[in-house]
C-alpha cells in the first residue's frame, strides 16, 4: 500500500509539471492558476522552473512571463538571454535582464540569436549599453558576428553592425577579405562598398581580384561600377580569361570593363562572343558584334541556338560567302540548320547571294 501510494503521488507530480509546462507552452494562464490552487508548487522543481519562463520568452508571452516571475520570485532564477531574445520582445528582455548574467558569451549568444531574428531593437540595445562594460569586441567574434549578419535576409542589420564595426574594432573587417567575398556571394551590395572602403583604406594596393570577378559574375553592375571608380587594383588579365569563358554577363559590366582596358585585354573579352551566343544573350551579342568581335565559328553557333534573331545578328556583320559556306567538323551552317529542322533558318541561309548550291543534296537527304 505504501509502495503504490508513493508511486501514485511521484505520477501526479509528473503529470504536474508536464501539464505546466503545457500550459506555459500555451499561454494557458488559467491553466496555470489551476494547477497552483491544486496543490502544485513550482519552487520544487529547481531545473523546471527556469526552462518555464524561457518557453514562456521564446513564444512572446510578456504576461505570462511577469507573472511566472512573480510567482517563482527566487534568488536562484536564471534565464538564457539566447531565449529571451528568440522572440524579438524588447520588453520581454528588460523585464528579465536582472535574472541573466550578461557576460561576454551569453551577450555574444543573444547578439547572435538577434541577428537570427532580425531584432533590430535588442541589437541597437546592444551596442548602445553593453559595449565595453560586459561585451568587447575580438578579431574572432567579429568576424563570427559580421559573417552570421551577412547571411540573414535583410540587409539592414549588416550595414547597421558594420557601421557600428567601423567605430568599434574597424580592424576586425580591414583584415578579413573573406567577409568581402561572402557579402558579394550573398549579394550584398551597400555591405560590400564599406567592406571593400574599409580594406582599401588600410591597404590601397591590396588585390580585389577576386572579389571583382565574383561581382561580374553575378552581374552586380553597381558593385563592379564602384570597384572601378574607386581604382581598386584588379588582375584585368585574369578576369579577361574568366569573361572570355562566360556568356551571361550583362552588357553595362563588359561595356565598363572595356572602357578601363588596354587593347589587348579588350581582344581577350571580345572572345565570349560565341558563348553569349549560346546564353542567348543578345544585348552583349550586339555590343561584341559591334566592337569586331564575330568569328569565323559564330554563325555556326547562332545556327546551334534555333534563334533566327542571332542568326541574323551574325549575318549583319558577315554575309560573305566564305564565311557562310565554312565547313567544320559538323558541317556547314546550313546543314547545321536542316538537322535542326529549323525551316526559317535553312530558308534564310538559302537566300543569301553565294550560297553554295553542292549543300542543297544534303538538305534534300535530311528533309527525307
Amino acid at each position: 500500500w505504501i509502495l503504490e501510494q508513493k508511486l501514485s503521488e511521484i505520477n501526479q507530480k509528473d503529470n504536474f509539471i508536464n501539464l505546466m509546462i503545457l500550459s506555459i507552452e500555451n499561454c494557458n494562464e488559467h491553466s496555470i492558476v489551476q494547477l497552483i490552487d491544486n496543490g502544485f508548487n513550482i519552487l520544487d522543481y529547481e531545473s523546471k522552473y527556469s526552462r518555464s519562463i524561457e518557453i514562456a520568452s521564446e513564444r512572446g508571452f510578456y504576461s505570462l512571463v511577469d507573472m511566472l516571475i512573480k510567482i517563482i520570485n527566487h534568488k536562484k532564477l536564471y534565464v538564457n538571454p539566447k531565449s529571451v531574445v528568440t522572440f524579438g520582445n524588447i520588453m520581454i528582455f528588460k523585464l528579465l535582464s536582472e535574472y541573466m548574467t550578461l557576460d561576454q558569451e551569453n551577450l555574444e549568444l543573444a547578439l547572435n540569436s538577434a541577428v537570427n531574428v532580425s531584432f533590430m531593437e535588442f541589437i541597437k540595445l546592444f551596442f548602445e549599453t553593453y559595449i565595453n562594460k560586459n561585451f568587447k569586441f575580438d578579431f574572432v567574434n567579429s568576424k563570427t558576428i559580421l559573417m552570421n549578419s551577412i547571411h540573414q535576409e535583410s540587409s539592414e542589420i549588416l550595414n547597421f553592425i558594420i557601421d557600428e564595426m567601423i567605430k568599434l574594432y574597424p580592424v576586425a573587417i580591414q583584415s578579413n577579405s573573406d567577409l568581402l567575398t561572402e557579402s558579394i556571394k550573398y549579394r550584398r551590395i551597400e555591405g560590400s562598398k564599406k567592406i571593400s572602403s574599409l580594406i582599401y583604406q588600410e591597404k590601397n594596393d591590396a588585390n580585389f581580384t577576386n572579389q571583382f570577378q565574383l561581382a561580374v559574375n553575378a552581374n552586380l553592375t553597381e558593385l563592379v561600377k564602384y570597384m572601378i571608380d574607386n581604382k581598386y587594383f584588379v588582375d584585368f588579365d585574369i578576369i579577361a580569361d574568366c569573361i572570355s569563358n562566360c556568356g551571361i554577363i550583362e552588357v553595362e559590366i563588359i561595356s565598363m570593363i572595356m572602357n578601363n582596358v588596354c587593347t589587348n585585354i579588350q581582344k581577350k573579352i571580345i572572345k565570349c562572343i560565341n558563348k553569349a551566343i549560346l546564353a542567348k544573350n543578345k544585348p552583349l551579342v550586339k555590343y561584341l558584334l559591334d566592337k569586331g568581335g564575330i568569328s569565323n565559328s559564330s554563325l555556326f553557333f547562332a545556327v546551334q541556338t534555333n534563334d533566327l534573331e542571332l542568326v541574323e545578328m551574325v549575318l549583319e556583320k558577315n554575309s560573305s560567302p566564305s564565311f557562310v559556306n565554312l565547313s567544320l567538323q559538323s558541317g556547314t551552317a546550313l546543314l547545321i540548320a536542316t538537322k535542326n529542322n529549323n525551316l526559317q533558318i535553312c530558308k534564310k541561309l538559302i537566300s543569301i547571294p553565294g550560297i553554295n548550291p553542292n549543300i542543297i543534296h544534303f538538305i534534300i537527304y535530311y528533309l527525307h
